[in-house]
């Protein structure tokens, strides 16, 4: 993260500035070569708070899905978060809130945070400065925690009532965050759609990764319809060349994601200027991410060789170099005003 960018985000504060730039770092190589890039194509005043939502997402996921990690110590760690960050988020403004003890072991380094609470104050920060609702923020937290528990989805409907608040939820706080005229209502319907979408293509590229935990979130009902079981999704995604039936539940699949996209179209023009080109690329590479499945014939992705996933970053970088420098010599945007002490 730039200090220009914290500076242009109001961010003066020493510990929420330490707080932000934990988030940059728990974000830096673990997201997709797209990331920079279009993180790039936002005013440089929203891009710490952009920061904060992604790593606040990022690590109630690493939470619950650490692999290394019994169930009922993720479970134990993971209340320990929410817990912290209500408190947090509940604080009276001097920012007193409850202890964060994430596991047995104690924090590295002599009174150094670790790295859980530091994003824990960037985002409960972030929801104070754009308003976004406590109530919003719980139902994501109750949901994502049944990721401990459930391993499967009868229902379409039961799917859709999962991505509601899992995807749906951070989604209206990006629109919050991306600044949408009024009324809302319209660009929030939408990105919803878009987030569902994208949430379906992420469920179809991690099988393999869902299997390994246990779970499967495509609906055991299209599951019975092609006649598919888990032994067969497990086989496409290692192999990376499934059964016709497999390929008849994934472009099953495929036209829901298409629905949802065609849903979002147009999403990106109802928000503000300066937020427009970032929400453009967001449907744009979720529409190339559904191409490319059905061109490639409704295989499951594999993981990607590093000389591919390099080539597909130098190609993502040379594609928005041109937005980033018009980014560059846009007006400087103003946050709103804000809390902006959290200690």
């Amino acid at each position: 993260m730039k200090r220009h960018e914290l500076g242009a985000a109001g961010l003066t504060d020493p510990r929420l500035a330490r707080a932000y730039q934990a988030c940059a770092d728990r974000l830096r190589g673990r997201n997709p070569a797209a990331f920079p890039t279009t993180r790039c194509l936002l005013p440089p005043g929203k891009r710490p708070y952009y920061d904060a939502l992604l790593a606040f997402c990022r690590h109630t996921d690493d939470l619950l899905d650490d692999p290394t990690v019994e169930v009922a110590e993720r479970e134990r760690r993971f209340d320990a978060f929410a817990a912290y960050l209500t408190g947090l988020m509940e604080a009276a403004p001097d920012g007193t809130a409850p202890p964060y003890v994430p596991s047995p072991s104690p924090s590295p380094g002599d009174g150094e945070e670790p790295p859980g609470a530091l994003i824990a104050v960037a985002f409960a920060h972030f929801t104070r400065v754009w308003r976004i609702p406590a109530e919003s923020v719980s139902r994501f937290l109750r949901t994502i925690r049944g990721d401990l528990r459930v391993t499967a989805y009868p229902t379409y409907q039961d799917l859709h009532a999962y991505m509601r608040d899992v995807s749906g939820e951070p989604a209206v706080w990006i629109n919050t965050l991306l600044q949408p005229a009024a009324p809302a209502e319209h660009s929030r319907r939408m990105v919803v759609a878009l987030s569902h979408g994208i949430y379906l293509l992420h469920f179809i590229g991690d099988i393999g990764e869902d299997l390994r935990l246990g779970r499967v979130y495509l609906p055991q009902e299209d599951l019975g319809r092609y006649g598919v079981t888990r032994s067969a999704l497990a086989t496409a995604a290692s192999t990376g060349r499934p059964s016709e039936p497999v390929r008849l539940l994934i472009r099953h699949q495929a036209v829901r994601v298409h629905q949802l996209l065609a849903a979002s179209d147009g999403w990106w023009r109802l928000l503000h200027p300066a937020s427009r080109q970032f929400a453009h690329r967001y449907h744009a590479l979720a529409r190339d991410a559904l191409h490319d499945l059905v061109r490639g014939g409704y295989e499951v992705p594999r993981p990607a060789s590093p000389a591919l996933a390099t080539g597909r970053a130098a190609l993502a970088t040379a594609r928005t170099g041109a937005a980033y420098a018009h980014g560059l010599l846009r007006p400087l945007w103003a946050p709103p005003a804000a809390v902006t002490r959290l200690t």
